[in-house]
C-alpha cells in the first residue's frame, strides 16, 4: 500500500485542489496533508509531523510513502504499479524519484550537473513561456543516482519506521530533498528513478535566492568529507 504525504502552505491550497487532489481523488488515494504552523514551519518538520502521524495508527500495511509537492499531476494509469515494482524487483533500493542526478554540482543544482549523469523527465509549465517536455538525461530505471527533486519522491516505510527522518534544522525547504537522499545512501540503501511521467505546475525559486544559497553551505558542510561547499559532491565524498 502506498501513502501520500502532502506538505500545504496556504499559497498552496488553491494549486493543490486544481492539481494533485484529483489525481488522488481519482486513485482513492490515502492521503495525509499537513499544514504550515506559523511562518517558521519547515518542509521538513510539515514532512516530519505527517510520518509520524502515519506510524501513529498501525492499523494499514504500508509499503511506501510518497512525499508529492502540491502542484503536480500524476499523468501515468499505471504509476502506482511501476513504482511498487520498482522497489520490490530491487530491495536496496531506499528512494525513488523522477528527475535526478549521479552527483551534486558544486553550485549545489542537480539538474546543472553533465547530460550524462541526468536521469528522467517532466512535463514543466512556466508562466512566461509554452509548456516544456524536459528530458534530462536517459529515461528509465535507474539506481546510480544521488539525489533526486523533491517534486517527488516515494521512500520504503520501513526506513521510516526505523527513524529515517528529514532534518530539521534547514530553513524553509531548498535542499530538504537532497538532504534525504544523502541520509538514504547512508543507510546504504540506493537512490533511483523510474519512467513515469508527470506535469509540474509551478518554476519554484531559482538558484539566486538568498535562501538557496545559505541552504546549500548548510549541505555541503554537513555532508562533504572536506567540508568545501566550492567543489560538486558524488557518492565517495559522503561523510560516513
Amino acid at each position: 500500500m502506498i501513502v501520500y504525504i502532502i506538505g500545504l502552505l496556504e499559497r498552496d491550497l488553491e494549486v493543490y485542489f486544481n492539481y494533485a487532489y484529483p489525481c488522488f481523488q481519482q486513485r482513492n488515494s490515502l492521503v495525509i496533508e499537513i499544514s504550515a504552523k506559523g511562518c517558521n514551519d519547515t518542509l521538513a518538520m510539515q514532512y516530519n509531523r505527517g510520518i509520524q502521524k502515519l506510524l501513529n495508527d498501525r492499523s494499514q500495511n504500508i509499503e511506501l510513502v510518497v512525499f508529492l509537492h502540491p502542484d503536480a499531476i500524476i499523468l501515468d494509469d499505471d504509476f502506482e504499479q511501476k513504482i511498487l515494482s520498482a522497489f520490490a524487483e530491487n530491495p536496496q533500493v531506499g528512494l525513488v524519484g523522477i528527475l535526478g542526478s549521479t552527483y551534486l554540482p558544486e553550485n549545489g543544482a542537480w539538474w546543472s550537473a553533465k547530460s550524462a549523469s541526468l536521469r528522467g523527465h517532466i512535463i514543466q509549465e512556466y508562466e512566461d513561456k509554452p509548456t516544456n517536455h524536459m528530458i534530462k538525461g536517459s529515461i528509465g530505471y535507474y539506481d546510480d543516482l544521488i539525489c533526486v527533486d523533491g517534486l517527488f519522491m516515494a521512500i520504503r516505510a520501513s526506513l521510516l519506521n526505523q527513524g529515517l527522518r528529514f532534518d530539521e534544522t534547514f530553513p524553509n525547504y531548498h535542499f530538504t530533498d537532497i538532504d534525504i537522499c544523502f541520509s538514504v545512501l547512508k543507510l546504504e540503501f540506493k537512490v533511483a528513478v523510474i519512467d513515469t511521467l508527470m506535469l509540474h505546475k509551478s518554476e519554484g525559486k531559482r538558484a539566486d535566492d538568498i535562501e538557496w544559497h545559505q541552504n546549500k553551505e548548510i549541505l555541503f558542510k554537513k555532508w562533504k568529507q572536506n567540508n568545501s561547499v566550492c567543489d560538486s559532491i558524488t557518492l565517495h565524498d559522503l561523510k560516513n
